[in-house]
């Protein structure tokens, strides 16, 4: 019966596109490669070879992985509240076959990006039937996935971490929302193992844990599965959070318990960055998408719908609980810092993704009980929510525009930091200054780069 089933509604899937549509789905495709090409483009382009800043502790590592004193506790140790663990590693494994070409994290952060987004259709794909939703859709979620508003992150390879956060906590919740998982053991092992791997990824990779046990919940997992999450769980977070330490610049948890209002400001600015320009507008824009998720999320639940949306209410719970996150390790820096922050749009676009998927899926079950008396009430939904899809195109134009321009300026920053490292000759050079802002330790790493015969330097 299932099998009839699925049979008919994947014919019903490729019957929606009809010849006269042809047009329509070439455009679809076109709008929605323009952004990958046009990124791509860019970082082939504007990537320098070059570490820089916090990148330069990974010459640490390969330091001692050519003496062959690495051990796993390098790889494990805290960087600032974080335990980047497995990018590390798989930087360090790549960097030994591409001779730690730094260019080469900045196309895995692209690769990690692509398969992320890759996830993200399937999971439209499961929450729509109809194929020309999910274009349609695939086609705002690739301006975003794709937008240089992250532009930092796009061409700094350490910021690998943050794209391999994302892509593994995807992974994991489209495996825990898999048809098959509950009766796959070996489905069950695998999820197991990405969630694993999500927690050594990024700070934010603990909440992969709480995340799951509720999608489990959700779908009444046997209690044998949810013993073996627990276990696992603890496990991982027990061995993440050993002899772990706040940042000497994190605030005092008393201040956190003090402002909660600050803490709502400071999330509510790190939601909306990426469709905003300003911090306030920032949190216009936040307060706006969790009202509009909230309301869908109600929507669908009495409808009785709430399984075709399980995937993206976890990824929304997954951006939303990293602002508090961040908030509880930055809000020393103000309640701003949270839409300042270059690092988070790359996480807190997952939101709006998930936003905009809920809603869209919460509009088409209303659109279906249609009602003639209804009308009035339907037009002005329907017109309220175009303005609010409207407003923030303008935001959304404007940072694509300037992350483009800060691609550019970023890059000759780092060109001139390449230019230092090779033509430094005394560590009192004010140009070390461009690439760490300790002149001392800025020169004990160009000298280690040195004697790695790193780049030029083989030459």
């Amino acid at each position: 019966m299932k099998k009839t089933t699925k049979k008919h509604l994947l014919s019903k899937r490729k019957q929606i596109w009809s010849s006269k549509d042809s047009w329509l789905q070439w455009a679809a495709w076109l709008l929605t490669t323009l952004p990958i090409i046009t990124i791509l483009a860019l970082l082939i382009k504007y990537s320098i070879n070059v570490p820089w800043w916090d990148q330069l502790s990974f010459v640490d590592l390969m330091v001692k992985l050519h003496h062959g004193t690495l051990s796993i506790y390098d790889l494990w140790k805290q960087h600032n509240e974080h335990r980047i663990l497995v990018p590390q590693a798989f930087e360090l494994l790549v960097g030994k076959l591409t001779g730690f070409n730094f260019r080469v994290p900045v196309l895995l952060n692209f690769v990690a990006a692509l398969c992320t987004f890759a996830l993200l259709v399937s999971l439209i794909k499961k929450t729509f039937i109809n194929d020309k939703a999910v274009a349609l859709l695939a086609i705002p979620f690739a301006w975003l996935v794709f937008s240089p508003i992250q532009a930092v992150n796009w061409i700094w390879g350490f910021q690998l971490a943050f794209f391999m956060s994302v892509f593994f906590a995807t992974l994991t919740i489209w495996l825990l929302v898999h048809d098959k998982l509950l009766d796959s053991e070996k489905l069950f092992i695998a999820v197991l193992v990405f969630a694993s791997i999500t927690t050594y990824c990024n700070g934010n990779g603990l909440l992969v844990w709480p995340i799951g046990l509720a999608i489990l919940w959700w779908r009444r997992a046997n209690r044998y599965k949810i013993i073996e999450w627990l276990g696992v769980g603890a496990v991982m977070c027990g061995t993440y959070l050993y002899k772990f330490h706040r940042s000497p610049d994190s605030p005092k948890l008393s201040m956190i318990i003090k402002e909660p209002v600050a803490v709502v400001k400071y999330i509510f600015g790190y939601l909306g960055r990426n469709l905003s320009t300003t911090p306030t507008n920032g949190k216009y824009v936040g307060l706006a998408l969790v009202i509009v998720f909230v309301l869908s999320v109600i929507l669908v639940y009495k409808k009785r719908q709430l399984n075709n949306i399980t995937s993206w209410i976890a990824l929304a719970a997954f951006a939303f609980l990293t602002g508090g996150l961040a908030a509880i390790s930055r809000l020393n820096f103000g309640v701003d810092h949270g839409f300042n922050s270059t690092s988070y749009p790359t996480i807190s676009l997952l939101f709006i993704l998930a936003t905009i998927a809920t809603t869209t899926y919460a509009a088409q079950l209303w659109i279906k009980d249609f009602k003639r008396q209804d009308l009035k009430l339907y037009l002005v939904s329907f017109f309220a929510l175009g303005i609010l899809c409207a407003l923030p195109l303008p935001a959304f134009v404007s940072n694509y525009t300037t992350g483009t321009t800060n691609l550019k300026a970023l890059s000759q920053h780092l060109r001139e930091v390449q230019n230092c490292v090779y033509t430094v000759t005394s560590p009192t050079d004010d140009c070390l200054l461009e690439l760490f802002p300790n002149k001392a330790q800025a020169w004990g790493y160009v000298q280690d780069l040195k004697a790695l015969h790193w780049g030029d330097f083989r030459n």
